[in-house]
């Protein structure tokens, strides 16, 4: 019977068993970073003090492209201001920047140590201006804006708080999503500032994205991408009706990069206007500061 039993610690089939999974837990630990809030806590309990200028090197070559050089903001909100909504503490940033936002086009930044993403918090809470400076460079007028809003028709595509027509994106907090300089470039030259989808793909994967079809009895479409996936496309028509259609019965799939449904609004607002304009959109939930 004795010959029978073994000893767990030197049996090599069960010790290989259990050291294998804890080696692919140690590596996915190491490779990740731990991306754990408990983690991220205890890394900043060590009270560790950050490298602005690393810091900065990190985010000019992981952040700046969506948020800004200075953080005054483009795709990504503008991150040049007392406080941040997502962020309200040292704390929060660090664990934002790890684990990314769910739902967004900001992801976790897994290739990041503990210690760049504690340098590029520590380097985005140094864009911040002073309370007297936030959101300073703004030169329109929000009430006035608001006005311009309405004249100009745009409730006709885009919703505030519910009010409006959701043909386009609903503006309720566009203040707090994009910078001052993306939102003028969108009014004046909108097809060069389509939103990106929640990819990191550059060109296929954009929101709001003007498509042309050709059915194979020769009717054309030309509206808006909802959705795509490998055999079928969603469209939006200039009404508000979805269209769908199996690729393989189009006889042409034209992706219009270069147009949007939105026309532009550089004649038809004076400057003071446009101001005022882009000073209302910014106010919507809280608004971008410390760009102009």
């Amino acid at each position: 019977m004795s010959r029978g039993r073994q000893k767990i610690g030197t049996n090599p089939a069960w010790a290989s068993g259990l050291l294998l999974p804890l080696l692919a837990v140690l590596f996915v630990c190491a490779w990740f970073g731990c991306l754990t809030p408990a983690a991220v806590a205890q890394e900043e309990e060590r009270g560790h003090r950050p490298d602005l200028e690393a810091g900065r090197s990190q985010y000019l070559a992981n952040c700046a492209r969506c948020h800004g050089v200075e953080g005054g903001g483009g795709e990504g909100p503008p991150l040049a201001r007392v406080v941040l909504p997502r962020a309200p503490t040292d704390t929060a940033l660090v664990r934002l920047i790890a684990a990314g936002i769910d739902g967004t086009a900001m992801g976790p930044t897994w290739w990041l140590s503990r210690e760049d993403r504690e340098n590029v918090a520590g380097f985005v809470r140094s864009l911040a201006t002073s309370e007297a400076e936030d959101g300073a460079g703004l030169a329109g007028d929000p009430e006035r804006g608001e006005d311009v809003f309405r004249e100009a028709g745009c409730e006709g595509c885009h919703t505030v708080h519910g009010f409006g027509t959701a043909r386009g994106p609903d503006l309720s907090t566009v203040g707090g999503r994009r910078g001052v300089t993306y939102l003028r470039r969108a009014i004046v030259d909108p097809a060069a500032a389509l939103p990106r989808g929640m990819t990191a793909m550059p060109t296929d994967f954009v929101d709001y994205l003007v498509v042309r079809v050709v059915d194979a009895e020769g009717g054309v479409l030309r509206g808006m991408r909802m959705n795509e996936d490998t055999y079928t496309i969603q469209i939006k028509d200039a009404r508000g009706v979805i269209h769908s259609y199996d690729k393989r019965d189009l006889t042409s799939l034209e992706r219009e990069f270069d147009r949007s449904l939105m026309q532009s609004y550089e004649d038809r607002l004076t400057e003071d206007e446009l101001d005022d304009l882009i000073a209302y959109l910014a106010s919507l939930s809280g608004g971008p500061r410390g760009i102009s």
